[in-house]
């Protein structure tokens, strides 16, 4: 990865944008900036850029620009293990997309619940969390995020010494798991 040289195009296309006095671009490129140092475990240098991003997007009326920013952000919190600055912007994405309809990205906002949840040793609400995630990524048919959310269901039922729960997950993950394999082989060979 040439992280170094992505931050060199974000920030000239930012440049750009910031001379036409286009903010919706300049809130894109500091969100992917913010993303790049993410990335890279800078935290400290992600955090400010996701927060001046989502003020901006607020104060424009990007609403979906604003919510990816808190989302990016809840993420950056949960990594750094300050949960509850994470739940607080978690909740906000989560309502956000809840309001909105979007599915695919609740289904996001439900499983990064779980994995707060389960990062806070909350393992009742983290598998609550997981099925709802669950649930919705398999009506949206997103085969990635369904093996996720049932492989982390299966080492929660473990870790609960509910064995044949955590197998019937461990199977679960299994079937999505070689789906997405086959997903990705098709379009490798679709791709030749």
């Amino acid at each position: 990865h040439d992280y170094e040289l992505a931050l060199q195009y974000q920030r000239q296309a930012r440049r750009l944008y910031e001379e036409e006095s286009d903010s919706a671009g300049m809130v894109k490129c500091m969100i992917n900036e913010a993303s790049v140092f993410y990335a890279q475990e800078q935290y400290a240098e992600a955090l400010p850029l996701y927060r001046i991003a989502s003020e901006i997007a607020g104060r424009i009326g990007k609403d979906h620009d604003r919510y990816i920013a808190i989302g990016d952000m809840a993420l950056t919190y949960m990594d750094l293990a300050v949960y509850d600055s994470a739940l607080f912007y978690l909740r906000q994405s989560l309502a956000y997309h809840l309001d909105t309809g979007n599915d695919p990205a609740t289904a996001i906002d439900l499983s990064n619940m779980g994995m707060l949840y389960a990062n806070m040793n909350r393992t009742d609400s983290a598998a609550a969390y997981f099925e709802q995630s669950l649930g919705l990524s398999e009506s949206t048919g997103d085969n990635r995020l369904s093996a996720k959310n049932a492989g982390e269901l299966a080492e929660l039922w473990e870790t609960r010494k509910n064995y044949q729960m955590a197998y019937n997950y461990q199977k679960l993950y299994k079937q999505y798991n070689d789906s997405v394999f086959s997903d990705s082989k098709a379009e490798a060979i679709a791709d030749m």
